[in-house]
């Protein structure tokens, strides 16, 4: 069970149950494919603990983008996605790294319902779970603010 753990990250635990003289149960939880990222000239499977896995598949849901040379930050961004329920996770189509001088840990998530949220890279995992009751209390599509505290505007807005 940990040589399948070791030779293949999409395993997160295995257990074997004998069932019987003949008979045995294997029971294998799969660790949770969240997207795929481009670093470089390679594509890799982003996993919910972290892990990048080299693959030649192209569509897999949420594309993480502008992590080359900060796999450290994708590792980082993959495990707080990952904490993410599903509902929630699956609705994001796309996440950006795009750090500025006053925010260095910013990143983009581009929703499919039509909203962009901003997000802190160490905290969005938390913060995510507040997006479902914020996006219902929107009128119109429009930014989400998850940096520092809480709160949204539609696009085109002028009090941001």
């Amino acid at each position: 069970c940990k040589e399948a753990r070791v030779a293949q990250p999409r395993i997160t635990s295995a257990k074997i149950k004998v069932t019987g003289p003949r008979s045995m149960r294997v029971m294998v939880r799969e660790n949770p494919l969240i997207g795929t990222a481009t670093l470089g000239k390679h594509e890799y499977a982003v996993l919910a603990d972290g892990h990048l896995q080299e693959t030649t598949a192209k569509d897999s849901g949420t594309d993480y983008r502008q992590f080359t040379g900060h796999r450290s930050d994708l590792k980082l961004v993959a495990r707080q996605i990952g904490k993410l329920k599903p509902a929630i996770r699956t609705g994001i189509s796309a996440v950006v790294y795009q750090p500025t001088k006053q925010m260095p840990d910013r990143i983009v998530l581009y929703m499919r319902d039509g909203n962009t949220v901003l997000a802190n890279k160490a905290t969005v995992g938390e913060k995510m779970a507040y997006y479902p009751g914020i996006a219902a209390n929107m009128k119109k599509n429009g930014v989400v603010d998850l940096q520092v505290g809480a709160f949204s505007y539609d696009y085109g807005s002028k009090d941001k």
